[in-house]
C-alpha cells in the first residue's frame, strides 16, 4: 500500500491528473456560477421567502438527529438547521454565486426540507435545473480532459458495421 486511501498504488502521474481534473472540474463550476450568478441569486431569494423554511429545515433536521443519536443517552439537545439562516446572511452580504448555489443546493435534499418539493415544486425544478446545468458543464470538463488523456470511450463512437 503507498498511502494512498482509494486502497490502489497510484503513481505520481495519475495523482497529478487527479489533481489537475480537480482543478479543472472547479473552474468550471467558478465559471458557470459566475454566468449565472443572477439567476442563483433570484432562486435563493425565492428560497429565503419561503415563510415557514426555518419550521420546515428544523423537521427535517429533527429527524436526522434523531436517527443519529438513536442509541445515545441520554440525547444531545436539538440543534437547528443552520442554512436557512446562512442563506439569509449570504444574501445580506452579497456572497458568490458560487457560494449561494451550495446553500440553496439544500432545498432539493429531501433529507434538508420537510416537504418543499410539494408545496414549491417550481422552485425545487428550478433549483434542480441550475444544478443539473452545473454538474453538466463540470462533466464535459472532465470528459474532455479524460478522452485527451486515453482517447474517446468505446461506447462514444458510432459504430460504422450496422
Amino acid at each position: 500500500m503507498c498511502g494512498d486511501a482509494s486502497g490502489h498504488a497510484r503513481t505520481q502521474l495519475d495523482r497529478v491528473h487527479a489533481e489537475r481534473d480537480a482543478r479543472a472540474e472547479a473552474r468550471a463550476e467558478r465559471e458557470f456560477t459566475d454566468a449565472n450568478v443572477d439567476r442563483i441569486r433570484d432562486l435563493a431569494v425565492r428560497l429565503a421567502a419561503v415563510p415557514d423554511l426555518q419550521a420546515r429545515a428544523d423537521r427535517a433536521e429533527r429527524v436526522l438527529q434523531e436517527r443519529d443519536n438513536r442509541r445515545i443517552f441520554p440525547r444531545p439537545a436539538f440543534e437547528p438547521a443552520r442554512w436557512p439562516g446562512e442563506l439569509r446572511t449570504a444574501l445580506r452580504v452579497g456572497s458568490s454565486g458560487r457560494a449561494l448555489l451550495w446553500i440553496v443546493r439544500n432545498a432539493t435534499l429531501p433529507a434538508y426540507n420537510d416537504g418543499l418539493e410539494h408545496d414549491q415544486p417550481d422552485l425545487v425544478a428550478d433549483i434542480a435545473a441550475v444544478l443539473r446545468e452545473e454538474s453538466t458543464a463540470r462533466h464535459a470538463v472532465a470528459t474532455r480532459r479524460f478522452e485527451a488523456r486515453y482517447g474517446p470511450d468505446d461506447e462514444d463512437r458510432e459504430d460504422d458495421d450496422t
